[in-house]
């Protein structure tokens, strides 16, 4: 299957924290209790409790939402949380593709082929589509039926956190929806995170 060459224009930056940056950010937001803790100690706080001591300015700034909390501390929450104005970039995606897969498969999963009923939704059942390569920055896949998979919502999720892998003799298929084997080889080898 031949595919034009898809030149963005523009990427959005996505930023990526390492564990050990998660966890510096953790120690600075407990940076007092920490000190109080290693205060009496004649170990190194490194030593003490395996963490590098860094200074405040080498803190990554990392979202609050990203924080861990610590496990004593209740949230309190907000009765009336704000709203802000946020705007962005997404890929459009073919609806009528969305629609024709769904259809076809009776928004059956095509992993287990269990169907989810919905009555909230126009036809009764709730399903997803899923791209092996994905849409969006840094895959740059194409909207194409051969690249999508109909699934349930936890087979989405699945895929969507690189857990699962895609064999082509196990899934569920439908005369007018043929995978193409390079997009499943592309889920396997580039989506899947092996334990």
């Amino acid at each position: 299957m031949t595919r034009p060459e898809h030149q963005p224009q523009m990427a959005i930056p996505v930023t990526r924290y390492s564990p050990d940056e998660m966890e510096a950010a953790f120690f600075h937001e407990f940076e007092n209790e920490y000190y109080e803790f290693v205060a009496s100690s004649s170990k190194l706080p490194s030593e003490q409790m395996g963490l590098v001591d860094l200074p405040r300015s080498d803190s990554p700034r990392i979202p609050v939402q990203l924080r861990r909390r610590s496990r004593s501390t209740k949230p309190t929450g907000n009765w009336t949380p704000d709203f802000v104005r946020s705007s962005g970039m997404r890929v459009v995606r073919d609806q009528g593709l969305v629609k024709y897969l769904k259809r076809l498969h009776s928004h059956r999963c095509q992993v287990c082929g269990k169907r989810i009923r919905n009555p909230r939704t126009e036809e009764g059942w709730t399903s997803h589509v899923h791209h092996l390569q994905p849409l969006g920055n840094p895959h740059f896949g194409p909207d194409v039926v051969e690249n999508a998979i109909v699934v349930c919502p936890y087979h989405h999720t699945e895929f969507e956190n690189g857990v699962i892998q895609l064999d082509l003799e196990k899934v569920r298929t439908i005369s007018g929806h043929e995978i193409a084997a390079e997009f499943v080889d592309y889920n396997n080898e580039v989506m899947y995170i092996p334990e």
